[in-house]
């Protein structure tokens, strides 16, 4: 009967062993399932923060260009700068803008050349964000090496506002197509797809720049 006794107590006693590393591995997998979520959020929230800002600055771009055309009028010293939305207004049909840093001038500009995002210039997308120095830059012209795409890419879009009498429409179209109306500001929507290895998020915020500025003809 003693034996039968002892034989059951070492059975149990697996079987509780058992029970408990099934447990403890549970538990690790839970912890370690936890961490990989975090970190996938926490790169999602970096990105969307990148994302985020990078539109914000293709606003601020625009806006700066809008000022500066200010200033140069004001001061006489702006050489070929005689309205207020000029390098704001693209020389052809195509709305989609690329603000481009310029090194050797410091710089901001506006290229209108890209159609959209997969509009390829040399050896990368047209819109893509390049990493080069530390700094994101857009370039028209082939990386060859000296920046790297990242996985973001940027687009302007403009519209102009035009006004009749008390109304305003935003309007791709150049204001003058539009009887009796005026070009007072443009609508600037800058869009930033974040480019994944499942899917693919867009970024967007717009601002309506006016030519407020007293003594400025519009």
């Amino acid at each position: 009967m003693e034996y039968f006794s002892r034989k059951n107590q070492k059975g149990i006693t697996l079987l509780e062993t058992t029970i408990a590393v099934a447990i403890i591995l549970t538990g690790v997998i839970a912890v370690i399932t936890l961490l990989i979520s975090t970190r996938r959020a926490g790169n999602i929230s970096e990105q969307e923060l990148v994302a985020t800002n990078l539109a914000r600055e293709g606003i601020e771009i625009v806006r700066q260009q809008r000022d500066s055309n200010w200033l140069a009028i004001s001061s006489g010293a702006g050489a070929g700068v005689t309205e207020w939305d000029t390098g704001l207004t693209p020389p052809g049909t195509n709305t989609k803008a690329l603000a481009i840093w310029d090194t050797t001038t410091n710089t901001w500009s506006l290229d209108f050349s890209a159609a959209d995002f997969d509009q390829v210039c040399g050896d990368h997308a047209c819109s893509a964000i390049l990493q080069s120095g530390g700094k994101y830059i857009q370039s028209v012209t082939a990386a060859n090496g000296s920046a790297t795409p990242t996985v973001y890419q940027r687009l302007l879009t403009f519209k102009n506002i035009c006004r009749t009498g008390s109304s305003e429409s935003p309007m791709e179209a150049d204001c003058s197509t539009l009887p009796g109306s005026r070009k007072v500001g443009v609508e600037v929507e800058a869009n930033v797809r974040v480019i994944g290895s499942n899917n693919t998020a867009t970024y967007s915020t717009a601002s309506a720049l006016y030519n407020w500025k007293p003594g400025i003809a519009d």
